[in-house]
């Protein structure tokens, strides 16, 4: 009983694994009725098609099982096998397609092949026929670019339409088919933006027209062109008519006209896509993948095509994993190809298979071609692997070639890009008809295809041959192959061999019968066969036959390909060209061994005329040379004559002149001369090529590539021919290293003595250190003094270290010092230790002699090498003032420097101190901006040439005037007003150069006054003693104020301990002789009273009241003479200010007088008895603030209070919700923010009250 596929009916022989008609796997068990008796394994099962269309290669489908073919030998029968479903690669990598997918392959092949080829025709056509600059209508180009379409694709539906009634459904017609193909066709791209362009077209075209009709209505019935429109509408004072008259004019001169307009967007329309890129894939779409799967659809639906579906998704993800594990090396190459070709049968996108397979072993590309053919996918295939593999850019040229009018052809690189080539010749001849093969690479092997012919081989190497098995001879001339530098390999090399020597042979027979023209065709035959002396004879042949143009062409050809004859011919039919002669054939003659070429060379180059570089007698040597060789006569004479010629310093003269021409334009050239001059001892040439070989050395050792040592070993060689020291000394490095060359100990030792005598620098220092190593000091110290006189470097560390130590010469520290510095100065870093030892040295005997400058000059140069010791001496002296070198910055520097490298003692602590109180506040201050201004930068404070003119300006204007400080003595400003623009400067402190500080609230402090400074919890800047330098705002606050105030402390004020310490050490003792002497003078000892004026003088500048001035009685408030005094006070504090306060005599009288009429009105106020008026208002008009009179303080908020009755003021204390307040009571008096002027007001007022 036989058995039934459960997928798709078939009958399956008994025993059966899988379907041969679907591919679906026998489920085990299964009876004769074709039931299981075990559930089938789901992953052997065939899925459900859900496409049962044919995919083509870029399609991706739901995948089913593909065959596997796993029956034992002899144990089933033969399945039915359809054409191509099994393959095999190098004879080794086995590919089985099941039987559905072979038939579809089968049925694909042929519209895949013809849409390949078809898609390239329509790109040509519509790239040559149709050009969008012809067309207004989208819908006729439209049309043309359908017709152009279908026209290619109609023998298709013929063929479709057959491949259906070879399967039985006679159903379908050809218009059925191009019907549904026609619906998907009018919903492409193509078709659907040209119809929307076709609408966007007419609605501008709409737009246009009525702009161009409502224009039109402007000028109907006037009779006069444009100009006369805009001339009259401007007399009758129509402007904006005359406007739009005036834009028409302009558009038709310039062009921009409605016609042009509408043409211009059109031509942006319709030229936005690269048609013939569009309608070639629509085509290809067409026929290989819309058509094939209509038929498909119907022979599956009429049950005359099994089912069938790809696992494309599935094979995606296996191949990456493939490349993962080539990569980390769990597959080799053998597993990776023969899952590829698992992977072929269950993919729809196969091009990328065949492609990883070519990628993976090229070799295979014959076999996956092969492969690819016969499953639809060979030209498609062929095409991507040309253009992948084929050579960029353009070719370089033989002269052969080019002699034979070759300008362009396919360029190939291997046997594999012929493979695809030969396959694309076959498959696509219409886009590859200039069959013209050019081998780029030497030392190939191709295979030969007989089977093309029309097709030219150019070989652009050396050993370049064909693989042809064939024994039988090929004719060549019939099939019309031609092949040029290129030759067969055995078998057929010989057959190659004889039908060449034949070729010959019937053209001597022709000519000896005198027949021309049928032994230039013979000789022809043989020059297409790439054989060099056909070429030359048939070039004899043309001269003879009056053929002028051919005849020259095969003797260039000839002579190219090394035929001496050709060449000699060559040059005596072509050299003589304008009266002038080239002599390049004549040369390629000469250099083949062409005897009276040679001789005609020789004279040439001995004569020089005519030549570039004139005579040579070296090259006229070498040619009567090549000419003796062949017997010419007076050819050995010749070379006596020229060698002898050669010898002479005049000859030398000539070479050196040619190396100076060609220098800087033909590198190689120049050299060539250079080194031939060099060679007959020209002493300039010997010191320009060792220079050169050196610059060589110098480019081979920068390689990124590593070092070629014996191409360095080269170069240095040259060098110390031509007399280099430094050529010497490099190749004895080698020989001693054996780098580049054989290791030569003794030959290395005689080239350093050899370089060192010729005072190289390095040769000298290795010869000092040989000696030092024999224990003899004085020979070491005479090659290093050596070295140094040729500016060594590390010889004149040497040298230093000898005098230093007085190693093989007497000590000497000037000599040390002198060479140390030079090696330092040069960059060894190994002088920095001695150097600074000897300059120790030198300055300590400087100072000793009293030598003062030249000590500190040596302190300083220790210093710089990190020697504290050197630092703390150089800082004595520039610490001490009575010494010309005396700098306050320089010597802390150098304390500071000491200290971060050693510990500081309590003695150079001391130093420090007494430095620091003995020096004056501004050379503090300079010392801390150069210690921190890098740091200060962009913060509140600013030192010397970095405060600006405006900063400054502001800060005179807000207290620095006040204060009596002139701006030049000011060195820092610390500004804490927190503005972007204006207001800056306004609030903060400065710094005199004589260390007074100055606060924006009018207070004055010396620096003497404090021990120290720092801030406080709210972000007050204050002294020791209490005093407020500036408070800073929240949000302005930092670190570096915080750090501001440590280098202050540090810098510039004395702590206590600091004054003690100076004070003991008798720093203070001559300012407080001398302020004794002043307190003496000052007190004259006589105790007399000051006169008023004199009193006035010495104290604030503020008249002072009467010798018996009234007392105040308590309970009656302030007396008048303490309020004016107030007043007068206050005035000189506001200056030019008033923010709020305005002070009598000065209250403006409009202000004064608004306050008197509204806040003020029932208060019976004198206005002369307002001392103080408050105004609070936005806009200046004082109806809002208060004023304050001999007796009381009158608000415009709280009344009016007696001064008898207060006791204090309190002033605001918030910017946004402050107020005034008297007390007692807490007794709010203005509501206003907080501000200096009222903080003056208050604390002045409180001053009387208290009293």
């Amino acid at each position: 009983m036989g058995m039934f596929c459960m997928n798709c009916g078939t009958k399956l022989p008994d025993q059966a694994k899988f379907c041969f008609r679907c591919g679906a796997r026998v489920p085990e068990g299964m009876d004769e009725n074709g039931t299981a008796g075990q559930p089938a394994d789901s992953a052997g099962s065939a899925a459900a098609p859900e496409n049962a269309a044919a995919a083509a290669p870029e399609e991706t489908v739901p995948a089913a099982t593909a065959v596997e073919n796993d029956q034992a030998v002899g144990q089933e029968p033969a399945l039915p096998e359809v054409p191509g479903s099994h393959m095999v690669l190098l004879s080794k990598y086995h590919i089985d397609f099941p039987e559905p997918l072979a038939l579809r392959r089968q049925l694909w092949r042929p519209f895949n092949m013809e849409g390949e080829r078809r898609s390239r025709l329509v790109y040509d056509e519509i790239q040559e026929k149709i050009h969008t600059e012809n067309y207004t209508d989208p819908a006729e180009l439209a049309g043309d670019l359908t017709t152009v379409i279908f026209s290619h694709c109609g023998p298709s539906f013929t063929a479709a339409l057959e491949v259906l009634i070879d399967h039985g459904v006679e159903v379908v017609s050809k218009d059925d088919l191009m019907e549904k193909t026609m619906k998907r066709f009018y919903e492409t791209d193509l078709i659907k933006g040209l119809m929307e362009d076709k609408a966007e077209i007419a609605r501008f075209l709409e737009q246009l027209g009525l702009e161009k009709e409502a224009n039109k209505a402007h000028w109907q019935g006037g009779g006069f062109g444009i100009s006369g429109a805009i001339s009259g509408a401007v007399k009758a004072g129509m402007l904006n008519m005359a406007q739009d008259g005036l834009s028409a004019l302009g558009r038709t001169i310039t062009g921009n006209t409605y016609d042009g307009r509408a043409r211009k967007f059109i031509r942006e329309r319709l030229d936005r896509r690269d048609y013939p890129s569009i309608c070639s894939n629509i085509t290809e779409n067409i026929i290989s993948v819309w058509l094939v799967n209509e038929i498909v659809q119907i022979l599956v639906e009429h049950g005359r095509l099994p089912a069938f579906s790809f696992a494309t998704k599935e094979v995606k993800s296996r191949m990456a994993n493939i490349d993962a594990m080539l990569k980390n090396g769990r597959y080799t190459k053998d597993m990776a190809m023969q899952a590829y070709c698992d992977c072929l049968p269950r993919t729809g996108s196969s091009l990328v298979v065949y492609r990883a397979m070519v990628e993976l072993m090229p070799e295979a590309i014959p076999d996956v071609l092969e492969v690819a053919d016969k499953q639809g996918d060979g030209l498609s295939l062929a095409l991507a692997l040309w253009h992948d593999w084929r050579q960029p850019g353009s070719l370089t040229f033989p002269d052969w070639v080019a002699c034979l009018g070759i300008r362009e052809g396919y360029a190939i690189k291997g046997p594999e890009m012929m493979a695809m080539l030969r396959y694309i010749f076959e498959q696509y001849p219409e886009g590859f008809a200039d069959r013209k093969v050019l081998i780029n690479g030497s030392n190939l092997t191709i295979p030969f295809y007989p089977e093309l012919e029309n097709i030219s081989y150019y070989g652009f190497g050396e050993n370049l041959q064909f693989d042809c098995d064939a024994i039988a001879p090929i004719d060549f001339a019939a099939k019309k192959i031609r092949f040029y530098h290129v030759h067969f390999a055995p078998p057929y090399a010989a057959t190659e061999s004889a039908q060449v020597e034949n070729r010959k042979a019937e053209a001597q027979k022709a000519l000896d019968g005198k027949d021309l023209e049928k032994a230039a065709a013979a000789y022809q035959a043989g020059a297409d066969m790439g054989d060099a002396e056909c070429m030359y004879r048939l070039g004899l042949v043309c001269r003879e036959r009056q053929q002028p143009d051919e005849a020259a062409k095969w003797l260039q050809v000839a002579a190219e390909m090394g035929e001496a004859d050709a060449a000699w011919e060559y040059f005596k039919m072509t050299g003589q060209k304008d009266g002038s002669t080239d002599y390049t054939y004549l040369l390629k003659a000469a250099d083949a061994g062409h005897g009276k070429a040679g001789f005609r060379a020789g004279q040439l180059y001995e004569a020089g005329t005519g030549l570039p570089d004139g005579v040579d007698f070296d090259k006229a040597a070498v040619y009567y040379e090549k000419a003796a060789a062949r017997g010419v006569e007076g050819a050995g004479e010749a070379v006596e004559r020229v060698r002898k010629a050669a010898q002479t310093p005049a000859f030398q003269t000539i070479l050196f002149k040619d190396y100076q021409k060609y220098k800087d334009a033909d590198e190689d050239r120049a050299l060539a001369y250079l080194r031939r001059c060099a060679a007959r001892g020209h002493e300039e040439a010997r010191r320009t090529l060792a220079a050169w070989d050196l610059k060589g050395v110098e480019k081979a050792r920068e390689s990124g590539d590593g070092t070629d040592w014996a191409a360095v070993c080269a170069l240095y060689e040259e060098a110390a021919s031509c007399g280099s020291p430094e050529g010497c000394y490099g190749l004895a490095l080698l020989k001693e290293s054996g780098k580049g060359t054989d290791c030569d100990k003794q030959g290395a030792a005689s080239l350093f003595l050899q370089s060192a005598q010729a005072g190289y620098g390095p040769a000298c220092v290795r010869m000092g250190q040989s000696y030092e190593g024999r224990n003899d000091p004085e020979s070491a110290f005479q090659w290093y003094r050596k070295g140094a006189a040729s500016h060594d470097s590390q010889a004149c560390l040497h040298v230093g270290l000898c005098y230093a130590e007085g190693t093989g010469c007497e000590k000497d520290l000037a000599q040390a010092r002198k060479y140390l510095s030079t090696a330092l100065q040069d960059g060894i870093d190994e002088a920095a230790a001695p150097l600074s030892r000897v300059n120790l040295a030198c300055g300590d005997a400087c100072q000793a002699d009293g030598r003062y400058e030249e000590a500190l000059e040596c302190y300083e140069e220790a210093a710089a090498g990190k020697n504290a010791e050197a630092m703390l001496k150089a800082a004595r002296l520039r610490g001490n003032e009575e010494l010309d070198g005396y700098d306050y910055t320089k010597a802390m520097a150098w304390y500071d420097a000491a200290a971060a490298l050693q510990p500081e003692t309590e003695e150079t602590k001391k130093e420090r101190i007494c430095l620091k109180a003995a020096g004056s506040f501004a050379e503090s201050l300079e010392y801390m901006q150069e210690k921190y201004d890098g740091m200060l930068e962009g913060t509140h404070y600013h030192l010397g040439d970095d405060i600006s003119s405006g900063l400054l300006d502001n800060v005179m204007k807000a207290y620095g005037g006040k204060l009596e400080v002139e701006p030049s003595e000011i060195f820092l400003v610390c500004d804490a007003a927190n503005a972007l623009f204006w207001g800056k400067g306004k609030k903060g402190f400065l710094i005199t150069k004589e260390g007074d500080v100055c606060t924006s609230q009018g207070e004055k402090e010396s620096l003497n006054a404090f021990s120290g400074v720092h801030l406080d919890e709210t972000h007050s800047l204050q002294s020791d003693t209490g005093f407020v330098f500036c408070t800073f705002a929240d949000s302005d606050y930092g670190e570096l104020d915080e750090s501001f105030a440590e280098w202050l402390t540090e810098e510039v004020i004395l702590s206590e301990d600091e004054y003690a310490t100076a004070k003991a050490c008798g720093v203070f003792e001559d300012e407080e002789e001398a302020a004794e002497e002043a307190e003496e003078e000052t007190d004259g000892g006589d105790g007399e009273d000051l006169s008023e004026e004199e009193a006035e003088d010495s104290g604030c500048g503020a008249p002072l009241a009467s010798a018996s001035p009234t007392p105040h009685q308590p309970g009656e408030g302030p007396g008048r003479e303490e309020l004016r005094a107030f007043t007068e006070q206050l005035a000189r504090q506001v200056g030019d200010r008033h923010y709020f306060l305005y002070c009598a005599p000065e209250i403006p009288p409009k202000k004064l007088t608004n306050a008197l009429t509204s806040y003020a009105k029932n208060m019976d106020v004198d206005p002369a008895d307002v001392l103080v008026l408050c105004d609070s208002t936005v806009r200046g008009s004082a109806r809002d603030g208060s004023l304050l009179t001999w007796d009381r303080l009158i608000s415009s908020s709280e009344g009016c209070f007696a001064l008898k009755d207060m006791e204090c003021l309190e002033p605001s204390t918030s910017n946004w919700t402050g107020h005034i307040t008297a007390q007692p009571g807490n007794r709010k008096v203005l509501a206003v923010g907080k501000d200096k002027e009222l903080t003056w007001f208050c604390e002045g007022l409180n001053r009387l009250l208290k009293r």
